[in-house]
């Protein structure tokens, strides 16, 4: 595995799944029953995403997320999206303890998010495939989508964020939302609620086993059954130690851990990198992350994680690095970017 570059190039994936899916965001009050809104009621947006053909089959499934605010970049063009927005309001969590203005970035939709699902759930056509079937990294996210499509997929996902994780489980997985304990309860667990209420598959068999959660996520004080899979939320706090937040079973337990654009500020990335390096020294063999570079940008005072950075910190690790695929952006200022998605490994292969 090359840890040299970060650098989208020809002989690297470019996917294009957007014909699979379609997203769109309302507000909440518009866009939900009395049910759903007393669930989200700190959630003022409502962002779907509706698969007409949920995987592969003729079934249409939605899925919906409350948000505190709008997505950023993850709408395209012809998708529906809050033309108004009043972003006055306080923040109601601003006095949570552990809680940072970093972390409040997880309470909407970002670009990472949106295409770490798209390469990972959807389907691609025969056409793109023939197409992109030349490119090595193509290999690489045809093993996930192999590995979810086999039920019982164990997945940590890290810095969930709203949760759309829940997908993952709906496909089949078992996955363990994670992220600071405020996003957890006022985020990952309302929307966790308002998902596993639709798109179970199939009538359920009676019987207590049938319905128990598996073993590593029963630990969990929020388990849900989503779709063909189970979701679990728990807080997961990077600067303190893994081991006396999670337990040795769910440490042990996982296949994969994913995150999305969650290191976009250079002060997350090291203490991103020790949590994902307890998790790996554990036993998990892969991290999948989606990354959007922005340069030496600045927000604030706080100075933007570039790609260079990124490949330098997880090089010191001796660990591998690679790109397996990546989607050019827009900006609304017309400023054109790229979201990649990243593949880390404890060890450097060649």
């Amino acid at each position: 595995m090359s840890s040299s570059s970060l650098t989208p190039n020809d002989n690297l994936l470019v996917v294009k799944h957007s014909h699979g899916f379609q997203c769109s965001e309302r507000l909440t009050k518009e866009n939900t029953n009395e049910a759903q809104r007393e669930l989200l009621d700190e959630l003022p947006v409502t962002f779907s995403i509706v698969f007409p053909q949920w995987r592969g089959g003729k079934e249409e499934r939605t899925f919906l997320f409350g948000c505190q605010r709008p997505s950023f970049g993850s709408l395209e063009e012809n998708e529906e999206n809050i033309k108004d927005f009043d972003a006055s309001a306080v923040d109601p969590n601003f006095f949570d303890s552990g809680y940072t203005l970093a972390g409040s970035t997880g309470f909407c939709v970002w670009a990472g998010a949106r295409f770490l699902l798209e390469a990972l759930v959807v389907p691609p056509t025969s056409e793109y495939l023939a197409i992109e079937s030349n490119k090595p990294s193509l290999s690489r996210l045809i093993h996930y989508r192999q590995q979810l499509s086999k039920k019982g997929l164990r997945v940590l996902e890290l810095g969930a964020g709203v949760g759309l994780g829940i997908v993952l489980a709906s496909a089949g997985a078992e996955v363990l939302l994670t992220d600071l304990p405020t996003l957890v309860r006022n985020a990952v667990e309302p929307n966790l609620y308002l998902n596993s209420k639709q798109g179970n598959d199939g009538p359920q068999e009676d019987g207590e086993e049938h319905q128990r959660a598996p073993n590593w996520l029963r630990d969990c004080e929020h388990v849900e059954r989503i779709g063909e899979g189970w979701a679990a939320a728990a807080p997961l706090d990077w600067t303190k130690p893994v081991k006396e937040q999670l337990s040795s079973e769910q440490c042990r337990a996982i296949n994969v851990i994913v995150a999305s654009d969650c290191i976009f500020l250079e002060a997350l990335l090291k203490p991103f990198l020790d949590t994902v390096q307890t998790l790996f020294e554990e036993g998990a063999p892969s991290l999948l992350i989606s990354f959007q570079p922005r340069g030496e940008r600045i927000m604030g005072s706080a100075l933007f994680t570039t790609e260079q950075h990124l490949v330098n910190s997880v090089d010191a690790r001796g660990w591998g690095i690679q790109i397996i695929g990546w989607k050019p952006l827009t900006r609304t200022d017309g400023t054109k970017e790229i979201v990649m998605i990243v593949e880390i490994e404890p060890e450097k292969t060649s």
